[in-house]
């Protein structure tokens, strides 16, 4: 059954950008996780987080971002597993 835009107030024109905006978020996500499937292990691999920037990142922008998230990534996991451990041994 076709939608009828007519009557279609600003509420429900909002709620279609926020559809189509994750959409294209989902897809990218979805594509991204598909090519490091397929990548030989030697091939750079695509975030498979989102990114939302206000402009496009240059290749050199995206690899500073992607060594600061491994670290910060790497150091938030290892407080974890350090808290975990403290917490198990009480």
């Amino acid at each position: 059954m076709p939608v009828s835009r007519r009557g279609m107030g600003k509420h429900r024109r909002c709620h279609l950008r926020q559809i189509d905006r994750a959409a294209k978020c989902l897809e990218a996500a979805a594509s991204s996780f598909a090519h490091n499937l397929l990548q030989e292990s030697a091939e750079k691999l695509y975030f498979e987080r989102m990114v939302v920037s206000n402009h496009p990142l240059s290749q050199r922008s995206r690899d500073e971002f992607a060594s600061v998230a491994q670290t910060r990534g790497d150091s938030y996991v290892g407080e974890l597993i350090a808290g975990s451990r403290n917490t198990l041994s009480r």
